[in-house]
């Protein structure tokens, strides 16, 4: 692999680049020592608007577009620009919200990856697609999503999609991590799902370096894995992190003294597994990744099936999608 200051050269196409993984892509990106130039979308633009700051001290020509990418309108503003490559980040990615309203999260996943794609096929030589573990195997909406995103990107009628995937990242929006050390500062109690759960964890400096270095390196595999390392037990993370802040650990209701910090179970909340899977089938390592040099496209009755749904305002059913083979039951 190639360091991330790599010589980067063309037009570069960033989605969702005010977000926590599209913003740090977008920065080591503006870091490379090529000559790329830079376009970032996002549909929040106060998120955009605080992106532009932070690079308003770089030398690369970066465009600002804030853009809601289930419309239409912002490929007629990119129509004459071609890409080297689109990075589609965009995404709504809160799995117990996506349990709230469904359809919201469906038409927004899977109807700008759409529109990104159709862009892409006459305006980038490559798409690639951020995606999570959540997408094998899915038990909950927003998995269920990105999972018909991947599946999207592998259509025979679309030759130069790739995705990425990978587990939790620290720090990012919604990560259990800062959601502990508040918990700690505010005394307690951190609330634990179970003693049972296990995550994948890796920082985002260190996810988009191989996001960076996959998508423009010469891997050609359809899908890449990050390899993310070991699980770490939830539980057990809680409490090294009571630990390290010189605290004890205690069960909810037991706190004694006012160094201890309780410890609370809420169980698993809809839509969330025990246990991530990062992949459906056996893959091959090479250095720091696992790939596939092969995908299952989708079936033309598939991506028949999921248009119709967008078209109906209805959120495809669970039970009628094979998921690892891209088809209908």
């Amino acid at each position: 692999m190639s360091n991330k200051l790599q010589q980067i050269n063309g037009k570069i196409l960033v989605t969702g680049a005010g977000g926590s993984v599209g913003s740090e892509i977008v920065e080591q990106l503006a870091k490379s020592t090529g000559n790329a130039e830079l376009y970032c979308i996002d549909a929040n633009e106060n998120s955009l608007f605080r992106l532009q700051k932070s690079l308003s001290e770089c030398s690369k020509k970066i465009t600002f577009l804030p853009a809601n990418l289930c419309e239409k309108l912002w490929k007629n503003h990119l129509a004459e620009t071609n890409f080297e490559i689109v990075i589609h980040a965009a995404a709504y990615k809160h799995v117990p919200l996506s349990e709230v309203n469904p359809f919201l999260y469906f038409h927004n996943n899977v109807k700008s990856t759409m529109n990104v794609i159709d862009f892409a096929k006459t305006n980038a030589k490559k798409i690639t697609l951020i995606s999570t573990d959540k997408a094998v195997w899915p038990i909950n909406i927003m998995g269920f999503t990105k999972r018909i995103c991947e599946l999207l990107i592998f259509d025979e009628n679309f030759k130069n999609g790739q995705v990425i995937r990978f587990g939790n990242v620290i720090n990012s929006s919604g990560s259990v991590l800062p959601i502990f050390k508040e918990q700690i500062a505010e005394g307690g109690p951190v609330t634990v799902t179970s003693k049972e759960a296990w995550r994948y964890f890796m920082s985002i400096q260190q996810a988009v370096e191989l996001v960076i270095d996959t998508a423009f390196s010469k891997i050609d595999s359809r899908v890449v894995v990050l390899d993310m390392g070991s699980e770490v037990n939830i539980d057990a993370l809680a409490r090294n992190f009571i630990e390290d802040a010189g605290l004890r650990a205690v069960a909810f209701g037991q706190k004694l003294r006012r160094d201890d910090i309780e410890i609370k179970y809420i169980g698993l909340r809809d839509g969330e597994k025990a246990r991530e899977s990062l992949y459906y089938s056996e893959p091959k390592m090479r250095e720091s990744l696992m790939t596939w040099d092969s995908e299952t496209k989708p079936t033309q009755e598939f991506v028949a099936y999921i248009k119709k749904c967008l078209k109906d305002l209805t959120v495809p059913k669970f039970e009628k999608i094979d998921w690892e083979n891209g088809c209908l039951k």
